[in-house]
């Protein structure tokens, strides 16, 4: 049986973690958009708490946020977010080179 949590950690995340950059981006990254994004986040977050996540109906449904204790490091990022486009980087490519399953023997 588990342990039941006594409080939301999401939600307490969100309380420390006030400070937000957003950006939209209809498809997923490719993995090494994902990393570049990542070290970028750690980067700006240096040594403090940070957490990444899609939006809510407050953020906006469409919207990816990420969130920083402080505005210095949301506005940063926010500019850096801009700066590079992510918006319009290119979508991971479906593989072409994978042999497609037969059924039915055929």
């Amino acid at each position: 049986m588990g342990v039941r949590r006594s409080t939301n950690s999401f939600a307490e995340q969100l309380k420390r973690l006030p400070h937000k950059a957003l950006y939209r981006r209809a498809e997923r990254l490719r993995p090494s958009d994902r990393a570049r994004l990542d070290a970028e986040i750690r980067r700006i977050a240096g040594d403090g708490e940070c957490l990444s996540h899609a939006g809510n109906r407050r953020d906006g449904i469409d919207m990816y946020v990420i969130r920083f204790s402080t505005a210095d490091q949301a506005t940063e990022m926010q500019a850096w977010l801009d700066a590079s486009d992510i918006s319009n980087w290119p979508a991971p490519q479906p593989r072409t080179d994978i042999p497609q399953l037969k059924v039915g023997g055929r």
